[in-house]
């Protein structure tokens, strides 16, 4: 039986960017913060840098009204799409979160341009008021500082 090691690589590249970020904080002089170990129930993420490399998006296409996952050594979970897939799949992460277990699936998508309009169009981000368009539209400035400053002077 042929076994993929993706995941794992994908792993140990997680951990090869831990302690480069702990040897450049030595290096610089830095407090280090050394990376910690991170036990069975503090992994919240597994991924598989290709889609076909362990785990396999959409591994019965001819079922008319389920979607399945095929991870490898645990074989078809069906999953909840929540919007169709355009384009091709990049990697795929299962990610935990609580009790819930999430398929990520990033893809690459061909950029639709918009047609042209043949006009101009400009933002002008000011002092007076946030942004003003070509058109004359306005956004006033949230202003967040001085609708928390009461909150932060009690706190």
């Amino acid at each position: 039986m042929r076994r993929s090691f993706s995941s794992q690589q994908a792993t140990l590249r997680r951990l090869d960017k831990a302690f480069a970020a702990f040897f450049k904080r030595v290096r610089a002089g830095r407090a280090p913060g050394f990376p910690r170990f991170r036990g069975r129930g503090r992994f919240d993420t597994v991924e598989w840098p290709k889609d076909g490399h362990g785990c396999r998006w959409d591994s019965q296409p001819g079922h008319p009204t389920a979607t399945c996952v095929r991870v490898q050594g645990v074989g078809h979970v069906r999953v909840h799409r929540h919007r169709p897939v355009r384009g091709q799949g990049k990697t795929i992460s299962v990610t935990r979160e609580g009790s819930r277990r999430f398929a990520v699936l990033p893809c690459d998508v061909p950029a639709e341009p918009l047609p042209a309009t043949g006009v101009p169009a400009g933002t002008d981000m000011g002092v007076a008021s946030l942004v003003t368009t070509s058109g004359g539209g306005r956004v006033a400035d949230p202003r967040h500082l001085a609708a928390t400053a009461g909150r932060l002077a009690d706190a």
